[in-house]
This record gives C-alpha cells, sequence and structure tokens, in this order.
C-alpha cells in the first residue's frame, strides 16, 4: 500500500542512516483507534470485526486530519 503521507511523525527525531519510522497518518491513526477500541461495547461484534471496523475509522479519520491540517 503507498504511504499517502510520508511526513515522518517526530521530524526532530529522525536518524538519517535509519529508516523515518511512523509517518504522521500512521500516528493519527494510533491515537484514534486507541480511542475507538476503548469506547468500543464488549461482546456486540467478534474481535477481529472489530479491529478491522476501528482500523478503517482510524485511516479515515487520519486521512480527514491530514485534509484539515493542509487547509
Amino acid at each position: 500500500m503507498a504511504e499517502k503521507n510520508p511526513e515522518p511523525a517526530f521530524p526532530g527525531a529522525v536518524d538519517t542512516a535509519a529508516p523515518p519510522g511512523m509517518s504522521v497518518r500512521d500516528y493519527f491513526a494510533i491515537k484514534i483507534m486507541a480511542a475507538a477500541l476503548a469506547s468500543a461495547v464488549p461482546g456486540q461484534i467478534s474481535h477481529d470485526e472489530l479491529f478491522k471496523a476501528c482500523a478503517a475509522l482510524a485511516y479515515q479519520g487520519a486521512d480527514a486530519m491530514l485534509e484539515a491540517r493542509s487547509k
């Protein structure tokens, strides 16, 4: 999958000899996914369905944050 926003999440910590680490998009998605999982009601859907739904929501939210950030 092509990275939509390869900008590093922590640009000051980037070592040119090391891989760049997570992107801002990934950082936003992690925060959103954590919040979505914390607010999920146990037992409503299977764990597999829950993780897939939260991951999709997380990246949709991250993309919206990046779009708003660019305005």
